[in-house]
């Protein structure tokens, strides 16, 4: 009975840690992801010069919404398109935001339909590659190097 206590005992204070471990590294991780969203939209923007219009640079305000929130031991990263502006369009029919951010960032789209003019690696491809990489390895270093603090 008494090592079943025990067990108990070291179980629950692993998983409080495991919280605590998630909270610890969700901020360096943020940067990792942000780093990662921020490249992929230079990227995108880097692969074509517009001749037929003039850029608003509005795509890299997903960047400022860049993410990282802590749900006990998870980790979820996000990004969005709602700090971007609503885009005019063609023949005075705007564009929404979230249908934009599909266009561009998940499509890699340089105008979408008979205006297409390039279409790029999508920026959420990029970053999805840098997430199932461990952002090059690097969280795994964060984790291990958190973890022997907070296990000491």
């Amino acid at each position: 009975m008494a090592k079943s206590n025990l067990v108990s005992m070291i179980m629950a204070d692993v998983k409080k840690k495991e919280k605590q471990l998630a909270k610890e590294v969700a901020p360096e991780i943020n940067q990792l992801f942000k780093e990662s969203v921020h490249n992929s939209l230079i990227d995108w923007y880097n692969d074509y010069s517009p001749m037929t219009y003039e850029r608003t640079n509005n795509l890299m305000n997903v960047y400022q919404s860049a993410r990282t929130t802590v749900s006990g031991n998870i980790l979820n990263l996000q990004a969005n398109c709602f700090l971007m502006n609503t885009y005019h369009g063609w023949l005075g029919q705007p564009l929404n935001i979230a249908t934009a951010f599909d266009y561009m960032f998940m499509n890699g789209e340089h105008g979408h339909g008979r205006w297409m003019m390039h279409q790029s690696i999508p920026p959420f491809e990029i970053v999805d590659r840098d997430f199932q990489n461990g952002f090059g390895g690097r969280v795994q270093k964060i984790i291990d190097r958190k973890a022997k603090e907070l296990f000491r």
